[in-house]
């Protein structure tokens, strides 16, 4: 490759140089219509999940923070969802960002929540999505491509119900 250049006083001069070569752009965070990327964490009652074990199946992954009142506020609407769908319907898994475990071991068993919560010790997995805020869900359909992200709290059941049923 050859470089031209012009000093101030407009003398003119040239040279060969290697061609440069760029990284492609990295995506940042995981969009609507990319494939979920896969994880593997331990849950609160020490079962390993990772989410290519669900592909096939309807997915709400959603990241949360313990203190959080919008997230606490969500929860139970999402009980209400892991009630009322077979696992063969919809998946739920609740992501706990760098929270201590054995206090959200004591707030999920006070509030009788049954839906898996999974630890995120390192907040690696939270890293990987990049959820913007707290709460945010991930909608993930049975092929394993999100097709919502929801930079929200949850506000009726029948919001739930809604996104369920626009999935394939």
């Amino acid at each position: 490759m050859k470089v031209r250049s012009k000093d101030a006083g407009g003398k003119e001069t040239s040279q060969e140089i290697e061609p440069i070569k760029t990284q492609d752009l990295v995506e940042i965070a995981p969009k609507v219509g990319k494939r979920a990327p896969d994880f593997s964490l331990y849950s609160i009652d020490g079962t390993k999940f990772t989410l290519n074990q669900f592909l096939g199946h309807k997915i709400i992954l959603n990241f949360w923070l313990e203190g959080c009142p919008a997230c606490e506020a969500e929860m139970p609407l999402i009980q209400t969802a892991y009630d009322k769908y077979s696992r063969d319907q919809l998946i739920i898994l609740a992501i706990n960002a760098r929270g201590d475990p054995e206090k959200i071991s004591y707030y999920i068993a006070k509030e009788k929540y049954t839906f898996p919560v999974l630890m995120d010790l390192q907040g690696d997995v939270d890293g990987l999505y990049r959820a913007p805020y707290f709460p945010t869900s991930y909608i993930i359909d049975s092929k394993g491509i999100i097709r919502q992200i929801l930079e929200e709290r949850f506000q009726t059941s029948s919001q739930i119900d809604d996104i369920v049923n626009s999935l394939d």
